[in-house]
């Protein structure tokens, strides 16, 4: 690559050995794990955060990043955001007919 200075190393598909594979692959482990280490909390906290206070469960966080099986029906639109296209209003409309009865 120009600009780029590998200190004269060659990759391994042009006799380089596998030196620079593995570091390369130490680097991807170590991205990997550094965006592991701050997602997982990030969403555990959030699922657990986002839940009713009567319903938290620290246990299954999954509850606060899911909506439930009726909104998913109505579309997340209409429910999380008060409003849909034109093209979905009668959509939302007649679903909202057959699971509100």
């Amino acid at each position: 690559f120009p600009g780029i200075d590998l200190q004269g190393r060659n990759g391994l598909f042009h006799g380089g050995g596998w030196e620079l594979l593995g570091r390369q692959f130490l680097a991807m482990t170590a991205i990997l794990a550094w965006s592991m280490a701050c997602i997982v909390p990030f969403f555990y906290l959030i699922g657990v955060l986002a839940t009713k206070s009567s319903e938290r469960d620290w246990r299954n966080p999954r509850l606060g990043l899911r909506l439930s099986t009726e909104a998913e029906l109505l579309g997340s639109d209409e429910v999380v955001h008060g409003g849909a296209d034109g093209n979905s209003k009668s959509y939302i409309e007649e679903t909202k007919s057959v699971y509100t009865e």
